[in-house]
């Protein structure tokens, strides 16, 4: 058995000062559970303060667990519904009063990872490997006098200005990590060097040290993780901080992972989810544990005595068959001959008329299975066999070859652009990866720092053109709406003017030069104009004369028109902004695309249907104009590789110049030659 692998310890979380101002609990996100600390900030509430600051964090946190997504999608929905709410419940204030403003800071701890989502005056610290940190290492808000100041336009406070923009932080805080959340007002009280022994060592003296720094009223949030070690790969228990005067705060017990999905059920049981054997076996490797070995004989025997019964049920059934029908045949045997060649001579005169009905309905229900039935020796049309029927307008990809095995596992989401080289997004490792010479170079992911900015999920991946059409660039779209081109193995930030905001971003594309970016919850498409290199200075302008009905949109293509692609398969096209009419009809129809690509010189729209395990080619109305499908193997135990279908079609692209099609079958990228 190999060694245990050291358990984390679930962190505990320490509120200090005022209770109104903090908020902790946890949330899933998929199979992950996520610790969330809140800490906000609120002036120009007057006596209200404490009031706004309660629903505020609490809000926050409650926001985060009903939001879709992953984590930093679902931070940056939080701190817009904050924000939302703030602008809502504003009242009009006073003659020279200040007007009602917040700043939040939000920290998500997902196992060893802290992301920290910052907007408006806020500050933080955090301790990890690379030791005590502070965030945002600058700001307005953090220098003397900066309650006067005029909002920065990156850092508008929450219910004021411009929609939030949102500064973000990532760090490793495995065990005897911490992190310290506090108001921006305390930042002259609190250098790194005064936070730095509060965070290595979170004991009672030094938590109370931190009570009286902090100004009268402010409030602040200590997190920390313990060695979390134990032996037999069990996880310890929740570390105990030491206890802290009741003036100063206490510790805020976390529930367990899950249970927060529960709240407001009125104490019902969650129905348990189906057992993940592998995932199972995963996180049994992980604890140092292994799950019970299959005994492969005792599984034999089983199966030999129950292939056993059957054929005894089986012949049983078939001799009283048999017998019922002999009942009705007559007897043919002599008076006083004996019963048992009588009985004999019933029986196998029932077995003529029963074994060739049997072998009928046999032949029936296997063929019925296996396809069409061969007559007078030719093969009916639709046999892997056969030449393909011309009505189905099938085109072999004869040199179809694979370019490598991808990281991932294969169903996961995928999406492929070829520039130079194939650039291919796993939205489920958040990895982006550029293939060339058989080597997968990961180019971009999410949490990893390019500049002063931090990558959050990745979202989608699209090819933006240059303009006149010569040359272009791959760019990533990311979840917290912000955009990276990709040059070879760099990646860099796209320049694009915060205006309008997008509320839920999910796909992008490009078309002459412009940048189109369908937003699902605005029901827009925003089109930007390309400025200096590849940047977009000059705010979106909204392309569609209407809004539309995007809740289900995963992807977009342009050739003049614009065409989205929803789950399950239905395409709409909008032409000079409005819906244009875009049928398909059999066999042309899809019911599980995961992928669509068209150009302004394709001539055509390609659809990946994983349903179908094929390329479906369209024209630009949504005629059938054929489908691509693998070689037929004729002699491949699977129907669905005899007949030549994809597997687990995920993406593709076409190559036009090259005539180079790339196909994303599973965790395998192929290429084949097509014009």
């Amino acid at each position: 058995m190999s060694p245990a692998a050291p358990a984390l310890a679930r962190p505990v979380v320490t509120r200090i000062g005022p209770p109104s101002a903090t908020e902790a609990g946890e949330a899933r996100v998929g199979r992950e559970a996520v610790t969330l600390v809140v800490q906000v900030e609120v002036w120009g509430a007057g006596d209200r303060r404490e009031a706004i600051e309660t629903a505020l964090a609490a809000g926050i946190l409650a926001s985060f667990r009903r939001a879709r997504g992953g984590t930093t999608a679902r931070l940056r929905a939080a701190l817009a519904a904050a924000d939302a709410w703030l602008r809502e419940r504003a009242p009009e204030p006073p003659r020279g009063a200040p007007e009602l403003g917040a700043g939040a800071s939000v920290l998500a701890l997902t196992g060893d990872t802290a992301i920290l989502a910052q907007v408006g005056p806020a500050l933080a610290f955090g301790a990890g490997g690379d030791g005590p940190q502070q965030h945002p290492a600058s700001s307005p808000w953090l220098r003397p006098g900066a309650g006067a100041l005029t909002p920065a336009p990156l850092w508008t406070p929450l219910g004021q200005g411009g929609p939030p923009d949102v500064q973000w932080a990532q760090w490793s805080l495995g065990p005897g990590g911490a992190a310290l959340l506090v108001p921006s007002g305390a930042a002259g009280a609190l250098p790194l060097e005064v936070v730095a022994p509060i965070l290595g060592a979170p004991s009672r003296s030094a938590l109370a040290e931190l009570a009286a720094i902090l100004p009268p009223g402010m409030a602040a949030v200590h997190v920390a993780r313990g060695p979390g070690r134990t032996s037999g790969g069990t996880a310890a228990p929740a570390a105990t901080a030491a206890p802290v005067p009741a003036a100063v705060g206490a510790q805020t017990p976390l529930p367990a992972a899950g249970t927060a999905a529960t709240a407001g059920a009125g104490g019902r049981r969650p129905r348990l989810p189906d057992v993940d054997r592998e995932a199972l076996a995963e996180a049994a490797r992980r604890a140092g544990a292994s799950l019970p070995e299959v005994d492969t004989e005792a599984l034999a025997e089983a199966a030999r005595r129950v292939a056993a019964t059957l054929r005894a049920l089986g012949a049983r059934a078939s001799r009283s068959g048999a017998r019922a029908l002999a009942g009705t045949l007559p007897a043919r045997a002599a008076e006083g001959a004996d019963s048992y060649r009588v009985e004999r001579a019933r029986l196998a005169a029932a077995a003529a008329v029963l074994l060739p009905l049997g072998v009928l309905a046999l032949t029936v229900t296997m063929r019925s299975r296996a396809g069409p039935l061969v007559v007078a020796g030719t093969v009916a049309s639709g046999d892997p066999a056969s030449p393909d029927d011309p009505a189905l307008r099938i085109t072999r990809l004869a040199d179809l070859a694979p370019v490598m095995a991808l990281a991932g596992e294969a169903p996961d989401e995928r999406r492929v652009v070829v520039g130079g080289a194939p650039y291919v997004l796993d939205t489920v490792l958040d990895r982006v990866d550029r293939l060339a010479d058989g080597i997968a170079t990961p180019v971009l992911a999410r949490g990893r720092a390019v500049g002063d900015d931090v990558v959050a999920e990745l979202v989608d991946l699209f090819w933006l053109p240059a303009p006149g059409g010569a040359g272009g660039s791959a760019v990533v779209l990311d979840a917290a709406d912000r955009l990276w081109a990709l040059d070879g193995e760099r990646a860099a930030l796209v320049a694009r003017a915060e205006a309008p905001v997008w509320g839920a971003a999910r796909a992008a594309a490009g078309y002459e030069g412009h940048l189109y970016a369908l937003d699902r919850s605005a029901g827009q498409i925003w089109r930007y104009a390309r400025g200096p290199a590849v940047s977009f200075p000059t705010a979106g302008t909204a392309w569609l004369a209407a809004e539309a009905d995007f809740g289900r949109a995963i992807d977009l293509a342009i050739d003049g028109a614009i065409y989205v692609l929803l789950e399950g398969g239905r395409i709409r096209k909008f032409a000079g902004g409005r819906e244009a009419p875009f049928d398909v009809a059999p066999p042309g129809s899809v019911t599980d695309a995961r992928d669509l690509y068209t150009s302004p010189t394709a001539g055509r729209l390609l659809v990946a249907d994983r349903g179908g395990g094929r390329i479906v080619a369209l024209s630009p109305d949504g005629a059938f104009l054929g489908q691509l499908l693998r070689p037929a193997q004729s002699a491949a135990a699977d129907a669905g590789v005899r007949a030549g279908r994809f597997g687990q079609i995920e993406a593709l692209w076409w190559d036009e110049t090259a005539g180079t099609l790339y196909v994303v079958d599973g965790n395998v990228l192929y290429r084949a030659a097509y014009r």
